[in-house]
């Protein structure tokens, strides 16, 4: 009799480790991963990377001077991003991946939105054009409050 506990014991143990790991199964609905901004993109240093405060050159004229990236990376299909720069003009190129409010090109505007969905990398080549200081918005996710912002400082 004894040794049929024992069995019986062992058996509904391991039912339960076996129904266990089904429950640990990964659901790509429910996992919810960050959005990441690497400090370069392709076309230079990134402009979204977690720095509170970056400084920049920027060249004696349109088209002159360093470029800079502006690169996310969104790791699952629900992933979405939104962009809000203000207060500088920028001239953009390459746009790979980014929604944008602008509609000439090279696009030149004093206050830009960008928008990225599903698991994507944008990436978009920037110049800003004169000195001064930029605001830079950033919502992930549907937030409707920016999830962080960044002071961009423009020097000549």
């Amino acid at each position: 009799m004894n040794l049929i506990k024992k069995y019986i014991v062992k058996a509904v143990s391991i039912i339960l480790i076996l129904g266990s790991a089904y429950n640990c199964k990964k659901d790509d609905n429910n996992v919810i991963e960050k959005i990441s901004y690497p400090d370069n993109g392709f076309y230079g240093k990134n402009i979204l990377n977690n720095d509170t405060i970056y400084k920049c050159d920027v060249g004696p004229s349109f088209g002159e001077g360093s470029y800079n990236s502006m690169k996310a990376i969104l790791p699952v299909s629900t992933s979405k991003l939104k962009v809000e720069i203000e207060g500088i003009r920028l001239a953009i190129y390459s746009n790979q991946g980014w929604q944008t409010n602008t509609k000439e090109i090279p696009y030149r505007y004093d206050n830009y939105v960008f928008e990225a969905e599903r698991a994507i990398s944008p990436d978009l080549k920037v110049f800003f054009c004169g000195e001064g200081n930029a605001i830079i918005k950033i919502y992930e996710n549907n937030d409707t409050i920016p999830t962080r912002e960044k002071r961009i400082s423009l020097i000549n």
